[in-house]
């Protein structure tokens, strides 16, 4: 060969080994930042309470939340791990080239150019690499059901705090009714005390009460501050973030599907996650197996030097090497065994954990189904003790215009509207909470 065709050789081996010491030269390397990390797919959550507000920071939450994008970043390596499994079904190839300068007496120098190549494959012959690979693409697979999990788990989390909040408004609102309805009350027996017609028990009532109050409503408001700051880390956002204000608990839309399909329960992504789990660890099982038996290793090597580049350019001494091997262990100790029975233990904890899975969806289904019924049965009496309370109000609002009842009894039956109407608001709350978890439980959440 001619010299700039040695020349040529010797570039092409010199930098392959150097393409090789730098990721981004081979292709990898790939910078992946957290910001960049965004759900592609619908969620399977489509309960909204009926307020666009909360579809509105659903959204957001959805783009925010840490734990999405740290289950996508999970996804991402997932699918990275399938390509590294399908690579041991290719051949292998590494490139070595030298140059040498090293004295060899007092007053003379040895110098020498070597170079190399060499090729090696492994057929798959036993099904090692297939069951690898199969592996892979099953946890590829639960870790994007990981990713819908995740998201689910989010937007179930975010409805139960945000009705939460809800709650909290409307309990501040009726609290304020009634501390307005108690300083009247107070008033009105300052006056009746210095007219003479009560004594000082009436207003250390009425100022008993204002002091329960306003510590009923300091512990509400604290609450409602560490909903709404748990509202904004689930949603990856800053303390200080803000958003749109809820609707009231009367305006928000109970979750009542006209039929509960179980088989929905099999499609819930964390089960999903767990079957495909149990299929990865069965593949790796028998991977542990086939990987145990001989394999054939069929390799090309080439080797070349001389003692000068000169002489190198000129004769570079190439010769290929071609060989077949027969790789197989005779005695490890017991290792390829307890690596299969491991795999074996490892693919029962999977199958337990997929009916864990299972077992825990129809659980949760029933519990939230047990809730709905315990709530709609406590729905008509509450109805029917705020329809008796208001008709009481009434009544006494009619002898108050005609002068056979005071003001006072006037406000003691405002009192037990409003106390009625708590209780009313708690059951349609635990109503909806109930066709929250309800829906949860369908898609996982």
């Amino acid at each position: 060969m001619s010299r700039i065709t040695n020349l040529g050789l010797l570039g092409i081996a010199l930098a392959l080994p150097a393409c090789a010491s730098f990721p981004d030269a081979a292709g990898g390397g790939r910078v992946v930042r957290v910001a960049d990390l965004k759900a592609e797919t619908p969620r399977s959550w489509s309960y909204d309470l009926g307020d666009p507000a909360f579809t509105a920071f659903l959204d957001r939450a959805d783009l925010g939340s840490l734990d999405v994008k740290a289950a996508l970043a999970r996804a991402a390596a997932s699918d990275a791990a399938v390509r590294v499994a399908r690579g041991g079904r290719l051949p292998a190839i590494d490139a070595t080239a030298g140059w040498q300068d090293s004295l060899a007496g007092p007053d003379r120098q040895a110098r020498g150019v070597d170079t190399g190549v060499s090729l090696s494959w492994t057929p798959d012959l036993s099904g090692a690499v297939s069951s690898a690979v199969n592996a892979a693409r099953a946890d590829a697979r639960a870790a994007s059901h990981d990713v819908d999990a995740a998201r689910a788990v989010l937007a179930a989390e975010l409805a139960r705090n945000w009705l939460a909040l809800v709650a909290a408004d409307d309990r501040l609102i009726r609290i304020s009714r009634r501390q307005t309805m108690e300083r009247e009350g107070l008033s009105l027996a300052h006056r009746r005390i210095a007219a003479g017609y009560a004594t000082r028990e009436a207003v250390l009532v009425r100022e008993t009460a204002l002091a329960r109050l306003a510590d009923e409503r300091l512990s509400v408001e604290n609450d409602r501050e560490a909903i709404r700051l748990r509202l904004l880390a689930l949603a990856g956002l800053g303390p200080v973030s803000g958003f749109d204000a809820p609707r009231g608990l009367q305006a928000l839309l109970p979750y009542a599907p006209a039929t509960v399909p179980l088989d929905q329960l099999d499609a819930r992504p964390d089960v999903r996650a767990a079957a495909e789990r149990l299929a990865a660890a069965d593949s790796r099982r028998l991977g542990e197996i086939r990987s145990a038996r001989p394999r054939i290793v069929l390799s090309l090597g080439g080797q070349g030097g001389n003692t000068s580049l000169s002489r190198f350019l000129s004769n570079p001494g190439f010769a290929l090497v071609p060989g077949v091997r027969l790789e197989g262990a005779v005695f490890d100790g017991g290792r390829s065994r307890a690596r299969a029975d491991r795999a074996a233990a490892e693919t029962a904890e999977a199958e337990a954990l997929y009916l864990k899975a299972g077992v825990a969806a129809h659980r949760g289904l029933a519990t939230a189904l047990a809730a709905l019924l315990s709530t709609r049965d406590r729905q008509a009496p509450a109805a029917a003790a705020v329809s008796h309370a208001r008709e009481r109000l009434q009544l006494v609002t009619a002898q108050f215009d005609h002068g056979t009842a005071s003001r006072l009894d006037q406000i003691d039956a405002e009192r037990s509207l409003v106390e009625a109407e708590e209780a009313d608001a708690e059951v349609r709350r635990a109503w909806i909470a109930a066709g929250i978890e309800i829906h949860a439980a369908l898609t996982g959440g």
